[in-house]
């Protein structure tokens, strides 16, 4: 078995990849047009951002699996995957602690001001830190529309800062919140409404459209915070 990896990986990640074949090539940053140039005796490939092109597929002929080291598959050719037989995998939550990460860090960064300090230094002007504009994360609630690994890992930072974390999801059990140790609320709205601050995490499959509009947005508290992660179609116009 053949592995071909055309992306950058950490050594350990390559370790464990080449336990499982005795043949690995490694060319980080392959282009498309050397993808098809390698790929006849290929099984398994391994890519990021390279386009997987039909005509890369086609040349495969011992190509058995395609893996996207990301979330998105926009770059592989799947139709033509899937009428060769070759199987399409993804990794759709590697970027999960540093989501959490984020979302932690634009809450700070919203409620120290960081932007507009930032924005005022940008222009010249130079604001004194006051600690008194900061309400600060502890003891604040702060709910999470979407569910998955992403937002465990956001709960485990929030309860870190001591905040109060609660959930909805179209798919969220209250046994499946209670597991994770967050609220459950039964709509997102009633959500909106105990929270003082919101963070959305909604992938593509789960962006409902219209699922943060006017309504949740009225619903929040005055001078709440919204962070938003999801896919623009879960955002009503």
């Amino acid at each position: 078995m053949k592995i071909l990896v055309g992306c950058a990986l950490p050594d350990w990640t390559l370790g464990e990849i080449r336990s499982l074949a005795a043949d690995v090539v490694y060319e980080p940053g392959i282009t498309t047009e050397r993808l098809e140039k390698l790929i006849a005796d290929v099984t398994i490939l391994i890519v990021r951002r390279t386009r997987v092109s039909p005509e890369s597929i086609e040349a495969g002929e011992k190509l058995q699996l395609i893996l996207r080291a990301g979330t998105d598959t926009a770059n592989i050719a799947i139709e033509a995957a899937s009428a060769a037989g070759v199987f399409v995998a993804n990794c759709p939550y590697a970027d999960a602690i540093a989501a959490a990460e984020l979302a932690l860090g634009l809450l700070l960064a919203l409620d120290r001001r960081v932007f507009e300090r930032a924005s005022a230094l940008q222009q010249g002007l130079v604001q004194e830190p006051d600690a008194a504009d900061a309400r600060g994360l502890a003891n604040q609630t702060l709910g999470v529309v979407g569910f998955g690994p992403i937002v465990r890992e956001i709960a485990e930072r929030a309860r870190a800062f001591r905040m109060n974390v609660v959930a909805w999801s179209p798919t969220l059990t209250p046994e499946q919140a209670a597991a994770i140790g967050v609220a459950f609320s039964p709509w997102h709205r009633d959500l909106a409404r105990q929270s003082h601050m919101v963070v959305v995490y909604a992938p593509p499959q789960d962006a409902e459209p219209g699922l943060i509009d006017r309504d949740f947005l009225e619903n929040m508290r005055d001078g709440g915070y919204l962070v938003y992660m999801g896919h623009p179609a879960a955002l009503d116009d």
